[in-house]
């Protein structure tokens, strides 16, 4: 595994141009599992419940995918990991608080502007914190969008893919007497909008602005029918949404713990499988050897039927995962004759067994199984 670590050390740093010795940790068994769970369900992301990074796993597996660098067991896992994100948004409350200015602003603006009314919503910007803000208008149904910016094609660069219009902000006055809402972000010398600007108004408006210094003048709330959201309030909401999500942490960690168990025992079953082919295999042969070649049918299905019932509960045991694979791999051999590369060799201590005593105690002991034996 370390050799394992150098390797991928190297093979990064060749492609980046960076030094990442020092800047990658490895983590193996059950801590690999809760990592990788965790990551899938942005319980490691610097914004806890945003889904970015599941789409980041899931694009780089297609790629891996595409280009055959994906086996069995990481297959399984990725898959599952991406069903343990998708399991954590769905049953806990995580990805439902906005812990972002955008994402608060927006679930506000939608709270008091039901997109069943189909509002026309004016944005003023652009910019990284407008265009989260669109993409949210678009996640929630809102169609009747136009975005204003001093840079046109900035603006429909934005909108083009989402089915809204576009507009130079020098037209704000004039999108502005129509808007049922207008959302800005902008870096202006002064106010965009003030209560003069949007005094002859008649019906309601809801404001909502993000920039500091602000692009909306607070006088314009002595207005009879206009609201506004200002990064004052949203700052209160983030906090408290972040307090939120925080609280929510302990139910996606039921969730990753139980599929890091599910996992777990899969792959102790996995591990296992062979023994449970070659033991059933051996057993048929000597159903074989004993029934002959003329056996009726009646033999047939009762030793058949018989086989199973012998070998259910052994196959359970195996399959569960409550004994290490290199236990169960070397009892069946030891007590059953099958050929095992790790056992065959391996020499039984005859004076136990003339004792009485377990003939492969001594085995396992040499082996360091005992102190792995769960119980």
């Amino acid at each position: 595994a370390k050799a394992a670590k150098t390797s991928l050390e190297d093979i990064l740093s060749e492609k980046t141009g960076a030094k990442l010795s020092g800047h990658v940790y490895q983590k193996t068994g059950q801590d690999m599992l809760r990592h990788g769970f965790k990551v899938a369900s942005s319980l490691e992301s610097m914004v806890v419940g945003e889904p970015q990074i599941l789409g980041q796993m899931k694009q780089a597996y297609k790629k891996a995918k595409d280009d055959g660098a994906i086996g069995a067991g990481l297959d399984k896992f990725l898959t599952t990991a991406f069903h343990v994100g998708k399991r954590v948004r769905h049953e806990t409350l995580l990805s439902r608080e906005p812990v972002s200015v955008a994402s608060a602003a927006m679930h506000a603006l939608k709270d008091g502007l039901p997109v069943e009314s189909n509002p026309f919503i004016v944005v003023v910007g652009a910019g990284d914190m407008c265009t989260a803000a669109v993409k949210h208008l678009h996640a929630f149904g809102y169609t009747n969008v136009i975005v204003l910016n001093r840079t046109i094609a900035k603006a429909w660069n934005l909108v083009e893919s989402l089915g809204y219009s576009a507009a130079p902000l020098s037209d704000l006055p004039n999108w502005a007497s129509k808007a049922d809402a207008i959302v800005t972000c902008v870096s202006v010398s002064k106010p965009l909008l003030n209560a003069a600007s949007l005094a002859t108004r008649k019906k309601a408006l809801h404001l909502v602005d993000m920039a500091v210094p602000r692009n909306i003048e607070e006088d314009v709330t002595t207005l009879s029918g206009v609201s506004l959201i200002d990064m004052d309030a949203l700052s209160v909401a983030v906090k408290m949404s972040k307090e939120k999500r925080a609280s929510y942490v302990q139910d996606a960690e039921r969730i990753i713990n139980e599929e890091v168990e599910a996992f777990t025992r899969w792959s102790e079953e996995r591990k296992n499988a062979h023994m449970v082919k070659h033991l059933r295999e051996s057993f048929e042969k000597v159903r074989d050897d004993v029934l002959g070649d003329h056996s009726s049918f009646e033999a047939q299905k009762a030793t058949r039927l018989l086989l199973n019932k012998i070998l259910h509960h052994p196959t359970m045991m195996i399959k569960s995962g409550y004994v290490p694979s290199e236990g169960v791999e070397m009892a069946l051999c030891l007590m059953f004759g099958l050929r095992c590369p790790r056992v065959q060799f391996l020499q039984i201590n005859s004076d136990s067994v003339n004792k009485g005593e377990c003939p492969f105690v001594d085995v396992m002991r040499q082996e360091g199984l005992e102190t792995k034996t769960r119980h």
